[in-house]
């Protein structure tokens, strides 16, 4: 019989070895992991099996920002090493304690978790256990790398426009966005201080589980679905729908589902392409009926999103929180971007669009200050762009989509930054806040290690770098359904097993 205080110990050897190699960890107290695990020793051999929970004695790993009692949340800024460590648990983590499960360590993110890299000025640069040049992704970097290279079976993470399922995809793991309405942000560190709940709500922001299979996705989901609402009330009350799971998962429910391969703006690399045909014919084999499915001028999706996320402030707000702190060269170009005053924003806007660089041209827009009669604009497109979307797509009676996670496989460390907007996919399912989980197909071939595009610009050069000598790194791919249909989602994830 393998005890609790075994499994700790195992994997805290393999966190104190592997994992600091990586640079995936953040804090860590495994004498206090180890405390309560023999205490779940304790309470197995002295207590019936139906007063034990449902993860009795199981260790988990945590995002930097999820609070955790007796552990340090730092937000990627060494000002926060001065913080005391928590004196309580984010709500998430009170119901997966309250069913036996044990905090292990926390993982490593992006300085104030901003960037595609998992990388800060404290724990370093988040490496991938499939080739440490290469980044884990973000800004659930961290978790990534610790369940991908199994210093921890499985862990929580957080997602406003992709920080699940593109570090899921980059390592090779599976991972899980909830439909907001289904997901607590309760509790959480955000900048300096303790926040009731996570910013970016209007992004359908998210927190779920990362693991190995579907199954470490659904233990998680099936002992949280239902449970927030003790404590936060704006939590559907909904208990995980095992049923529609099943009938999902075993194809005795047949779907209608949308096909996204690529997207003019931000082309996905032949690997992924080619990834996403070979997952549409298995479900056509499957029994379902698979349709290729376009959005009108997908670059809006984008720009919107990023319109939000460069709000006025935020780079003052930043810096704030980094105080005499140079930025992290991750994070150092937005911030950038961000304090320049507009006019001279506006002159290189138009040097950019003369030396061929008409991408990052169009975003760049999006940090432009905006006034009040802006925002409201800006609100009533993201609306808009959602009925457009929902109304083509329900009309045509879809359930699910599924399409690319990102335009490419991991990239060397740096130069995620360099390839554009490459949430561009997993952001579009958060505008619609929508459920999206990442399932890893297989991995890049000899014969697609290259890039293709029509564009020669910088994003061009960044993501062709990043397909080069990529033979071997796992591709994963996006599903997603409609909210509240997480069920639907997480059963046609398991469906792609067989591939």
């Amino acid at each position: 019989q393998i005890t609790s205080e075994q499994i700790v110990i195992t994997f805290g050897l393999r966190i104190a070895q592997q994992g600091k190699e990586l640079n995936g960890i953040a804090d860590v107290d495994l004498q206090f992991a180890l405390n309560e695990a023999k205490q779940r020793d304790y309470e197995r051999a002295t207590k019936p099996e139906n007063q034990l929970g449902p993860l009795h004695g199981l260790p988990f790993s945590v995002k930097d920002h999820i609070c955790v009692k007796g552990l340090r949340d730092t937000f990627g800024a060494a000002k926060n090493l001065m913080l005391e460590k928590q004196q309580e648990d984010a709500l998430i983590i009170k119901i997966l304690r309250s069913k036996g499960a044990i905090p292990l360590t926390k993982s490593n993110i992006p300085t104030c978790l901003g960037g595609l890299e998992s990388g800060n000025r404290i724990y370093g640069d988040t490496k991938n256990p499939w080739d440490q040049k290469r980044t884990a992704g973000g800004s659930s970097g961290g978790e990534a790398s610790l369940i991908s290279s199994r210093c921890s079976v499985l862990g929580l993470g957080s997602d406003i426009a992709g920080s699940l399922r593109i570090p899921a995809a980059f390592c090779g793991i599976y991972s899980f966005m909830p439909s907001p309405a289904r997901s607590s942000s309760y509790g959480c560190f955000f900048g300096t201080q303790l926040k009731k709940r996570f910013g970016f709500r209007t992004l359908g922001a998210s927190l779920g589980p990362m693991g190995r299979s579907t199954g470490d996705l659904k233990l998680i989901l099936e002992n949280l679905f239902g449970e927030y609402t003790k404590k936060d009330i704006y939590v559907d009350k909904s208990n995980f729908d095992q049923k529609l799971y099943d009938d999902v998962a075993s194809g005795r429910k047949k779907l209608k589902i949308a096909v996204i391969k690529s997207d003019e703006f931000m082309e996905a690399a032949p690997a992924v392409q080619n990834t996403i045909k070979e997952v549409a014919e298995e479900l056509r084999y499957q029994g379902h009926d698979v349709q290729d499915f376009s959005i009108k001028d997908f670059r809006r999706h984008i720009y919107s999103v990023l319109n939000m996320m460069f709000i006025n402030g935020s780079a003052g707000k930043t810096l704030e929180i980094l105080d005499d702190e140079y930025p992290h060269p991750n994070l150092a170009l937005s911030v950038k971007v961000q304090v320049v005053p507009d006019f001279i924003k506006r002159m290189l806007k138009c040097f950019l669009g003369l030396f061929g660089q008409k991408r990052l041209q169009y975003i760049m827009s999006a940090s432009f200050y905006k006034w009040a009669g802006e925002f409201e604009q800006m609100a009533d497109e993201k609306e808009e762009l959602k009925e457009e979307f929902n109304d083509k797509f329900f009309e045509e009676g879809y359930d699910a989509i599924i399409l690319p996670a990102c335009a490419c496989v991991a990239s060397p460390i740096g130069l995620t930054g360099e390839a554009g907007p490459i949430i561009n996919y997993t952001s579009l399912i958060n505008l619609l806040q929508y459920c999206g989980g990442c399932v890893p197909i297989r991995k890049v071939k000899k014969s697609e290690q290259f890039y293709h595009t029509q564009w020669t610009d910088k994003f061009a050069g960044a993501l062709t770098k990043s397909m080069e000598n990529s033979e071997g790194l796992p591709v994963g791919i996006q599903v997603a359904a409609p909210p509240m249909r997480d069920e639907l989602c997480l059963g046609l994830m398991l469906s792609l097993i067989h591939i």
